[in-house]
């Protein structure tokens, strides 16, 4: 686990930002907890949605998304520390029903209308309303502020998404104290108390997670509503054989009834189910490991509830019983939560490591890697002297890249580097020997240095569709606002929902009283009708009758 800060005042959650569904977690009393959120729920829909009046997130911006589509932002984790041009931005944008932007350094902007005004939000912005959310559910739990907690990330996330991530919390009020990969935070949640055997395990961790691909082209208000329904069919079909899907006026007053079963899901999916193990053959390839040398096999994201999917992993490791009885979309909040708990229980070392290869382009084009995948972070300076050719009165321009392509320029260019001619002695004719030294800090932070001749120049990796320090002060500076603005609603909304629980109250009471005093009128009129036509009591009698109604 990377740690990316030291200031660790107050309690520390667990956080777990996905794509589908976000979740938060506390360690408290000597015990892990998953904090619920108003609605009630373990975990929160990741959207975020803008009207003319307000921001909804979480459940009441899923719920109103078919309305309201083109407003209702999901899957912004995708967007994070990419560029707009990035293929899988580009995929992206026929997916999604709201519309996403370039903007400067070819940063991707989600465009929405709030408050009847539009508005250009960055990935990080979008997140950090669900990060907000998820901090102030913490904070009621807990009943004491919140400042810092351990965010997961995909394992697959570079040193950009990571950043991005950091940014995002940042602008909610959190200092990130470290980040935790998916899958190691499910394994200490699955490790956490259990005490089968002192003797060391290999465990692996399979997650497959939430996402959806559905092409809203042409009707996005009735894709939401087909999203939706299928989400929840796909759901059903974990425990039955088959679900109904029944969605009125789905299109042009048409309606959709149909019935799907689980078999047919089976064969519509099967080669995505079987590309699921894909993933676990390189991982056990890269580990030097053959499947006969796991001994717990660990099932997270809510993918995984598929029936099929759980055959499949099964199989491949001859029938050995998967572990998942704590909720797979749980399970990495938990462990986040537990990282970071205030005794030494276990005594875990969780080391960050590096989730692509990094290097520079020498002569030629060939990517010369100097840190390579998979390196425990953090990473002190690692040096490679590089043949390179300089470029006549310019110097020598050192392009840093990350990734496995051959090819440089296969590769993510995270940012360039000049190294004046004055360094090269004015020989521009022949190669030179330029060393070039990386290092990457406990935040994820990238530095590189390069020389030839003892003269040196250095730069910090910042690539320039990331956020600025002014942008992020920026952003928080309005969360805060938004934060304000919520809690000042909610007041309103107390206070109104008091009085009028006051005035129903008196209301109540006074129809109450005129219930009574109706029937007290409707008794005394009947009464006095047969005082009126009685001709046959005496005085005794009707004295009597007076007492008696004096003393009730």
């Amino acid at each position: 686990m990377a740690k990316t800060g030291n200031k660790r005042q107050g309690p520390v959650i667990g956080i777990d930002l996905g794509t589908a569904y976000s979740c938060v977690a506390v360690w408290q009393d000597g015990r892990v907890e998953i904090v619920t959120n108003v609605d009630g729920g373990r975990t929160t829909p990741s959207y975020v949605a803008f009207t003319d009046t307000e921001k909804l997130v979480g459940d009441a911006a899923k719920s109103q998304a078919s309305r309201n589509p083109t407003n209702t932002v999901f899957g912004t984790k995708r967007l994070m520390g990419r560029r707009f041009s990035d293929s899988s931005v580009q995929t992206g944008l026929k997916l999604w029903p709201f519309d996403v932007a370039p903007s400067r350094g070819d940063r991707p902007m989600v465009a929405v209308s709030y408050k009847r005004k539009q508005k250009m939000l960055a990935a990080e912005e979008v997140a950090s309303m669900l990060l907000s959310k998820m901090k102030a559910e913490a904070e009621a739990y807990l009943g004491s502020t919140v400042k810092n907690a351990v965010v997961t990330v995909p394992a697959s996330f570079d040193v950009l998404q990571r950043r991005a991530t950091k940014h995002a919390c940042a602008i909610a009020g959190l200092n990130v104290v470290g980040f935790i990969h998916d899958p190691t935070a499910a394994a200490v949640a699955y490790g956490y108390g259990i005490h089968e055997s002192a003797d060391d395990k290999n465990v692996l961790v399979f997650d497959l997670g939430g996402g959806h691909k559905i092409d809203v082209s042409g009707n996005p208000r009735a894709m939401m509503r087909l999203m939706a329904a299928c989400e929840e069919a796909k759901r059903t079909l974990s425990s039955a054989s088959w679900a109904a899907i029944e969605i009125d006026c789905l299109h042009e007053a048409i309606d959709f009834y149909s019935t799907i079963t689980r078999d047919q899901i089976d064969d519509l999916n099967m080669d995505l189910f079987s590309k699921c193990l894909d993933p676990i053959k390189k991982c056990l390839a890269d580990a030097g490991m053959d499947r006969s040398s796991v001994e717990n096999v660990i099932l997270v994201g809510g993918s995984t509830r598929i029936p099929r999917v759980r055959r499949l992993v099964q199989d491949l490791f001859n029938g050995k019983e998967l572990r998942q009885y704590i909720d797979p979309e749980e399970a990495e909040a938990l462990g986040a939560a537990i990282a970071r708990r205030s005794d030494n229980f276990l005594n875990l070392l969780l080391v960050d490591s590096t989730a692509s290869s990094l290097g520079v382009e020498e002569t030629g084009g060939a990517m010369a890697v100097i840190i390579p995948k998979n390196t425990s972070i953090p990473v002190w300076w690692t040096e490679k002297i590089i043949s390179m050719l300089p470029h006549h009165n310019n110097g020598v321009l050192i392009s840093v890249f990350e990734g496995e392509r051959p090819r440089a320029r296969d590769n993510t260019l995270l940012g360039e580097l000049q190294l004046p001619s004055c360094h090269m002695g004015g020989n521009f004719r022949f190669k030179i020997h330029v060393s070039v030294c990386m290092g990457i800090d406990a935040d994820s932070v990238l530095t590189v240095s390069a020389g030839a001749r003892n003269k040196v120049n250095q730069m910090i990796i910042m690539e320039h569709s990331q956020l600025s320090k002014e942008e992020i002060e920026r952003m928080a500076k309005e969360a805060k606002e938004y934060m304000a603005e919520e809690e000042e609603k909610k007041e309103r909304i107390k206070a109104k929902n008091s009085l009028e629980e006051f005035l129903y109250k008196k209301h109540h009471a006074i129809e109450e009283e005129k219930r009574k005093v109706d029937n007290a009128l409707s008794a005394i009129e009947e009464m006095i009708q047969q005082v009126h036509d009685d001709q046959v009591s005496s005085a005794r009698d009707f004295e009597e009758a007076l007492k008696k109604l004096m003393i009730e």
